[in-house]
């Protein structure tokens, strides 16, 4: 039985199958961008809004494949939001998925999202460069800024926020719903486990230094696209129904 009844498994498998075809094919991808621009109107649409409204529109990817506990969207109409205001004193912060946990007491939870081309180390980005020393190779320029900028986020919606949020409706009542933000979780998603590997098996090195990396990340965590496909998969084909021997 699928766990949640008003969404089919059968759904799940195509947006899964649709995840994994703008992982693979960098045709559809692009088709996928410039479908985005004229469903929008936008003028133009990078790489990350593609990402941003597949996720917009199937939060449950993020809610079952981030973490242990179960995610849903703070605000169901919209993953991004603002969570630390304009003022005379500097510019508003956006996070690109405000999620909380579910049980007695909620939490909240931060993702950014960029897109599966982001470099991870270094070198990807400047081909004829090699190891900051051997063996070694640094995170890329975009790697670590999306590290600072989620760490600034959400510094910077603790300061503004408090320990915790209440949810209002529209008419700005309380609802009597709130989630805590308390040391909350973040989530950076960005590139893709492949560029670690070599034409006939991983690159050792490489993937060492990425790993060591964003392990010894007090935070947040960073999980690329094929991890967070793969969790993905996993709960539909875990979700699906399967025929018990008598």
């Amino acid at each position: 039985m699928c766990p949640d009844p008003p969404i089919s498994c059968g759904t799940r498998g195509e947006v899964v199958a649709r995840f994994r075809r703008l992982l693979d094919d960098p045709d559809y991808f692009e088709a996928e961008r410039l479908e985005l621009i004229a469903r929008t109107s936008r003028q133009t649409a990078g790489k990350e809004a593609v990402w941003q409204d597949l996720l917009e529109s199937e939060p449950w990817i993020l809610g079952v494949s981030l973490t242990g506990q179960l995610l849903t969207s703070w605000d169901q109409r919209k993953l991004e939001q603002v969570v630390a205001g304009y003022s005379v004193a500097g510019r508003a912060k956006r996070t690109d998925a405000l999620m909380h946990t579910n049980g007695q007491i909620r939490s909240l939870v931060f993702a950014e999202i960029k897109h599966h081309e982001t470099p991870l180390l270094s070198n990807e980005q400047y081909k004829s460069g090699a190891e900051y020393r051997p063996g070694c190779w640094p995170p890329s320029t975009e790697l670590a800024g999306g590290v600072t900028q989620l760490q600034q986020t959400v510094l910077l919606a603790r300061e503004d926020i408090g320990e915790v949020l209440n949810k209002l409706d529209d008419d700005g009542a309380e609802t009597g719903e709130a989630a805590y933000v308390v040391r909350p979780r973040s989530y950076l998603i960005a590139g893709h486990l492949r560029k670690l590997r070599g034409a006939n098996g991983v690159h050792r090195d490489k993937y060492r230094s990425f790993e060591l990396y964003r392990r010894n990340l007090y935070e947040p965590d960073v999980i690329t696209f094929d991890e967070l496909l793969a969790r993905a998969e996993w709960h539909v084909q875990a979700a699906q129904p399967h025929d018990v021997e008598e």
